[in-house]
């Protein structure tokens, strides 16, 4: 079986990619090639001979009309997997097209979360199967002394992008800064809004307590988790489907601040608190909760952490996958474990 994997990190360079922590793409693409599946890794830009490829795999729906106009010109269109990412439902003209585009044409689509999988059956024509992004735990997990009396450790890791709402993050520190000490590493790897957030934390008399980092690659990111506190993820609605960072998080022992948003409450469940998006009065009061009753949070951070295994698991992942794509190659119907999920989806969507 010969499978290739699209997403945009492709089409970045080698150093680039060693340079940050991995992505789900990049972590699938590892693990196939690990399990002896042919997998070819390509970028959204379209220049490859499908010949003798079995089944296509788009992930992200960014610029991914070359890659469905150079599927639909190949004399024999493999199969197509669609996995999107993120729950934006409002798009712009082009990617609303391509979507509708994806949606009429996938032979199977993956969804992160059992809240997006709901969704989507309601959308898609194909199958829908939830697969986790995989993650592996990070090392040097390191748990605040209570003797500690030093500043609470506040961490963000994502892009300087305006619907990951960090101006929310830097005003809410502002507005706690003199009931609680706090310090703020933002962890990123697009730095388009670099300048004007700096700008922003100077203005607010913040600039001492936030620290822009740039990026991770896997071992520095799993410093970073041993050494928060809390890690808080304020992006705006629409703006995630099932963020790594909270899944890295929780892995490290580490209580959550983030948008409730997508598949983010399944993941956290106990474990930190979930706000309203573009709400800094409500993100800023999360953090004084969380920090204010850590031991609690962060003794149901860890045990959220046992709870996660295997369905967050990188095998797990990669297993589902296979089964997947063996399914739609062979002409079988798709059934991965779908009695289970439907029992999961209940449990999950009960108020």
């Amino acid at each position: 079986m010969r499978v290739m994997v699209v997403g945009g990190v492709f089409g970045r360079d080698d150093a680039y990619r060693r340079s940050i922590n991995p992505t789900p793409e990049m972590t699938l693409v590892d693990g196939l090639a690990a399990r002896g599946v042919d997998v070819v890794p390509a970028p959204h830009a379209w220049r490859y001979d499908l010949a003798g490829v079995d089944l296509v795999h788009v992930h992200h729906l960014a610029k991914a009309v070359p890659v469905l106009a150079g599927m639909r010109a190949a004399r024999r269109a493999p199969h197509l997997v669609f996995t999107r990412h993120n729950e934006e439902l409002t798009l712009p003209l082009r990617r609303a097209a391509a979507l509708r585009l994806v949606n009429a044409t996938a032979d199977a689509f993956v969804a992160l979360s059992h809240q997006e999988a709901t969704r989507l059956r309601r959308e898609v024509r194909g199958p829908v199967v939830v697969i986790r992004n995989g993650i592996a735990a990070p090392a040097g997990v390191r748990v605040r002394d209570v003797t500690d009396t030093g500043p609470w450790r506040l961490l963000f890791a994502g892009q300087l992008i305006p619907r990951k709402g960090v101006d929310l993050l830097i005003k809410a520190v502002a507005r706690i800064r003199d009931r609680r000490d706090v310090t703020l590493r933002l962890v990123f790897h697009n730095p388009w809004q670099l300048a004007e957030l700096q700008r922003l934390a100077a203005a607010l008399a913040v600039g001492d307590r936030v620290e822009f980092v740039g990026s991770r690659d896997a071992a520095g990111m799993a410093a970073e988790y041993a050494n928060a506190d809390v890690v808080v993820l304020p992006s705006l609605a629409e703006a995630e489907s099932l963020p790594s960072v909270i899944t890295e998080s929780l892995l490290a022992h580490k209580p959550v601040v983030a948008t409730a948003d997508a598949g983010t409450p399944e993941q956290v469940q106990q474990a930190g608190l979930l706000v309203c998006p573009g709400d800094v009065g409500d993100l800023a009061g999360a953090i004084l909760d969380v920090t204010g009753d850590y031991a609690r949070y962060q003794a149901a951070a860890a045990a959220r952490e046992r709870d996660l295994h295997p369905e967050y698991d990188v095998d797990t992942m990669i297993d589902r996958h296979i089964r997947l794509y063996s399914a739609l190659v062979e002409g079988r119907p798709v059934e991965i474990g779908l009695r289970a999920e439907r029992a999961a989806t209940s449990k999950a969507l009960a108020p």
